[in-house]
């Protein structure tokens, strides 16, 4: 822990979250290749633009036809080298010196300029969100965001800058899941309905866009390999759905889980009521 970062956590009563149960900090392979990769970005941008220029500046009578073609093709990409560049060294500085905190109470976030306390109930939603499959992963772009949002509305971010962001999203999840569960399980019990992004649960099943799904067809469910998914009474994918459209996927996971035995057993009733 750096000096400025065990300052912080000498100015916050740490008794109010109990005993700290694990600590995260930014570094590491991700890390140092956004740095090395915005360097690297910044100053070939601006090497091709200096080169464009100086060769449209001494070109003659200016670059024609196949030329001019060539010089502006080197500018765009001079200038996606350079912004992109840019991004990343902005991006690493933004996360430069954060430390995390995990205790029994909540998230302790720990900067150069301040420290943000995160006590678990103000946390209304957990959200993993992994890049596309389909898209192009690199150093400048993060692969998997985990994204916390308070019930006032503000969002903490945290991606692959940070150690061991896959431990964290699981202590998150871990310290959140009886809370969100219980706020769940109240709207349910007040007859609204408990939605997840893309999909939604009620008394009756777990629904879809395109379908539904009774408790009493439930089998199991799963988030893997940046998916959610629902399987029924027979082992067949009734859904599956982004990671990235499903909020809170593990309190949606539970609570499947729990009305979805109820069902089986014909007591969603007692299910609601536990």
């Amino acid at each position: 822990m750096s000096r400025s970062g065990s300052q912080a956590t000498a100015n916050l009563d740490l008794a109010d979250f109990g005993e700290p149960e694990a600590h995260f900090r930014v570094g590491g392979y991700h890390y140092r290749m956004l740095q090395i990769g915005g360097f690297i970005g910044v100053v070939v941008g601006l090497g091709f633009l200096g080169l464009v220029g100086v060769l449209a500046f001494f070109g003659g009578r200016g670059p024609q036809g196949p030329e001019w073609s060539a010089l502006l093709h080197g500018a765009v990409f001079a200038v996606a080298a350079l912004a992109a560049g840019a991004a990343a060294l902005v991006r690493s500085r933004g996360y430069r010196g954060l430390q995390v905190l995990v205790c029994s109470q909540g998230l302790v976030c720990m900067r150069d300029e301040g420290i943000d306390p995160v006590p678990w109930p103000s946390i209304r939603s957990v959200h993993r969100i992994p890049k596309s499959v389909t898209g192009v992963s690199h150093s400048w772009q993060p692969g998997v965001q985990l994204v916390l949002e308070r019930v006032d509305g503000t969002k903490i971010v945290f991606d692959e800058t940070l150690s061991n962001l896959a431990h964290l999203r699981e202590l998150v999840e871990e310290h959140t899941l009886d809370p969100l569960l219980a706020r769940a399980l109240e709207k349910l019990r007040a007859g609204e309905i408990a939605s997840f992004g893309q999909a939604a649960v009620s008394p009756e099943g777990i629904r879809t866009e395109k379908s539904s799904l009774p408790w009493t067809q439930y089998g199991a469910g799963v988030a893997e390999h940046g998916q959610v998914t629902i399987y029924d009474e027979h082992g067949k994918p009734f859904c599956k759905l982004d990671a990235s459209a499903v909020p809170n996927a593990h309190v949606l996971l539970a609570l499947a889980k729990l009305l979805g035995s109820a069902g089986r057993e014909k007591s969603i009733s007692e299910g609601l009521s536990s």
